[in-house]
């Protein structure tokens, strides 16, 4: 069976802690609201969940508050939002709430019931002289940090807002939400500090009641305990709750408040009783403690060393242990000369004509360089130029003859190097359209003023008609060439000179460039990759007045490139009945010489002798020689190689030093080749 706790928002600990003595189930669920101040103590919550453990009941918190499940997490209390069904299916009664106020009186009167109720002491206690107490061994608990509530304080209240202590604390990092709560708690009057201030109240009545007592003479009452863990009868007195951790750890041990048996006014006279009977005091006797076994005591360090050793040798004995041995098969020299040809136009290897596939590789750079003209002449140049000339006076076509007179905006008369026509003029939407054709036009002298810019040209032989205005030339770039002296020019060896520099400069970046272009696992043979200047180009020609040039000069890298492993195949293939009879090519690619014969970039082919010197290995069966050597000792292992006509030699090798047969684990058993 289950039973349902409703709390209350401001119902305090002591009140929880006594509805859990009052109920008979293993099981409990505590339904508590989301404004309960449980939610908000850790220490609260701490304290319900130690006392939850000593009577032995299973406690789930129900809350739709997040920083109570949180916290009641932390305290290793489960926590859920809403109660199970089955729960539900069993509640049949309908608790009514009670208003807090009225449930806090009820409450304390029943606390200040069980306070006051009688020792339940009997004359059965007093011994005569001589006489011995029979007691019952109570063993010692050994965790020291348990914190429970004693029956008497049951009635106290305690404050909601208990601060923190670190024992209470678990190793786990709380939650920020914790952190702000804990630092809430901190401020003010601790609650260990109130209960230790309330213990040494009552022990300073105790010393008094029994100064009292002694000057009265009253000999039957009983010692306080000097020593911690006294036996006690379970009938005479109980012992409270064990506080632990108060005033820097130390135990304080809270005995329950000394009264007389029959109160003040009784009609016994217990100075009487004890001179008649001789009462002698009866101390109780030392609770021997049971030594536990210290974590780092000398037995569990030789129980953790034993056991760490007894691993260590398994392992050694069982995982280390492993044999190695080193094979050098048979092998023979071998050597092949070939003539092969390497083609781009060839798709597949043909062993009969010893051709492979290749490929044609090709690059072009450009680099340009201003350089400074050295040539001198006398120059008589006239500037020239293109014109385009308009017709907008009729539909009708119009002939102009050769060196036809055109007048630029500076007064700088320019002729036609040949006779031209110019279209006739469009007519449409009643408005004339004008027509045009290019023409070459010259200075009619030498010199650079008439290297005149873009501008407009009058016709002057249509001056004083209407032609003059609808006949006209327009330039869209400047005349150029007009020179007349001594003047600069090109010279050849300017041109030359400046290739020859350009192209220093170009080639070794396009070699560079052409070669982190290339195919990985491509082979290029020594000669077969070509570097040329493919054009070159200036901006003023050879013999032309000029300060400077710009040469701009065009360099290509071509080359036939083949795959190594094509050479390979056809090499096995020249190898193939040795290859056949349970030997292996060992080649390596530097062992194979290359040497160019011929090399045609147009058609993309290379032809070339190839030298390759290598070795014929026998095959050996690894896994089968594993099978053959596991568990054997290295006698029998080398008389077993000795049967196999394909090991040259073996050398075997076992680890550690103590083992002498080879592992029957075939994966400790490993075999290396050697070629």
């Amino acid at each position: 069976m289950t039973k349902v706790i409703n709390l209350k928002s401001q119902e305090e600990i002591t009140s929880v802690v006594e509805r859990l003595w009052e109920t008979g189930e293993e099981e409990v669920f505590l339904v508590a609201p989301k404004e309960s101040s449980l939610l908000k103590n850790i220490i609260a919550l701490k304290l319900l969940k130690r006392e939850a453990d000593r009577l032995g009941k299973e406690i789930t918190l129900i809350t739709k508050d997040t920083l109570g499940r949180e916290m009641a997490k932390r305290v290793g209390l489960a926590s859920k939002v809403a109660l199970p069904k089955k729960v539900l299916a069993e509640e049949e009664e309908v608790f009514q709430e009670v208003a807090p106020e009225k449930f806090e009186t009820m409450l304390e009167d029943e606390v200040r019931a069980r306070r006051e109720a009688p020792s339940p002491r009997t004359f059965g206690d007093i011994r005569p002289k001589g006489a011995t107490l029979e007691r019952r061994s109570i063993e010692v608990e050994q965790k020291e940090e348990k914190i429970t509530l004693p029956p008497r304080l049951a009635g106290q209240k305690l404050n909601a807002d208990l601060p923190l202590d670190e024992e209470f604390l678990s190793e786990e990092e709380p939650s920020s939400e914790s952190k702000d709560l804990i630092s809430k708690e901190k401020e003010g009057e601790s609650f260990l500090e109130r209960l230790q201030k309330k213990y040494q109240t009552e022990e300073t009545l105790e010393k008094k009641d029994e100064e009292v007592e002694d000057e009265e003479g009253l000999e039957e009452t009983f010692d306080e305990p000097e020593e911690e863990g006294p036996e006690k009868d379970e009938e005479d007195e109980t012992e409270a709750f064990p506080i632990y951790g108060l005033t820097h750890g130390g135990r304080r041990r809270i005995m329950k408040e000394k009264k007389p048996f029959f109160g003040k006014g009784s009609l016994f006279n217990f100075k009487k009783i004890g001179e008649a009977l001789k009462i002698e005091k009866i101390k109780p006797e030392r609770i021997k403690k049971r030594s536990a076994m210290p974590f780092f005591s000398g037995r569990f360090l030789g129980i953790f060393i034993g056991a760490a050793l007894l691993v260590l040798f398994l392992a050694l004995y069982f995982i280390l242990p492993k044999a190695e041995i080193i094979v050098n098969p048979k092998a023979e020299a071998m050597s092949q000369d070939l003539n092969i040809v390497a083609d781009k136009g060839a798709s597949k290897i043909s062993l009969a004509q010893n051709k492979i596939p290749a490929q044609l590789i090709k690059l072009d750079k450009r680099q340009s360089q201003e350089f400074p003209t050295t040539g001198q002449r006398q120059i008589n140049d006239k500037a020239e130029g293109l014109m385009i000339i308009y017709n907008e006076y009729s539909s009708s076509p119009q002939a102009l003859v050769e060196k036809t007179r055109f007048v630029s905006e500076q007064g700088k008369t320019f002729r036609l190097t040949k006779s031209i026509t110019v279209p006739g003029a469009k007519i449409q939407e009643g408005k004339i359209v004008a027509s045009s054709i290019e023409a070459e036009v010259v200075a009619d002298q030498a010199g650079d003023d008439y290297n005149v810019g873009p501008g407009r040209f009058t016709i002057p032989g249509f001056q004083g008609t209407p032609k003059y205005a609808a006949f006209y030339g327009q330039s869209k770039s400047a005349m150029s060439g007009g020179a007349a002296g001594l003047m600069k020019v090109l010279a050849q060896d300017d041109y030359d000179k400046a290739k020859n520099a350009l192209w220093q400069n170009l080639q070794p970046a396009l070699d560079s460039e052409f070669k982190s272009q290339l195919p990985s696992g491509l082979k290029i043979v020594d000669g077969a990759m070509k570097e040329e200047i493919s054009g070159v180009e200036t901006d003023v020609t050879v013999g032309s007045p000029a300060e400077k040039f710009t040469m701009t000069l065009k360099g290509t890298a071509m080359a036939v490139l083949f795959d190594e492993e094509d050479i390979l195949e056809i090499i096995k293939g020249k190898l193939s009945d040795e290859l056949s009879s349970g030997k292996e090519l060992a080649l390596a690619p530097e062992q194979i010489n290359y040497q160019l014969a011929s090399v045609d970039h147009l058609h993309g082919q290379v032809s070339m002798k190839v030298k390759a010197t290598g070795s014929l290995i026998w095959k050996i069966d690894s896994e089968g020689l594993k099978r053959e050597i596991s568990g054997q000792k290295e006698k029998a292992i080398r008389e077993i190689f000795a049967k196999h006509s394909e090991v040259d030699t073996a050398k075997v090798i076992f680890w550690p030093f103590w083992v002498t047969s080879a592992p029957a684990n075939l994966d400790k058993v490993i075999i290396q080749i050697d070629k």
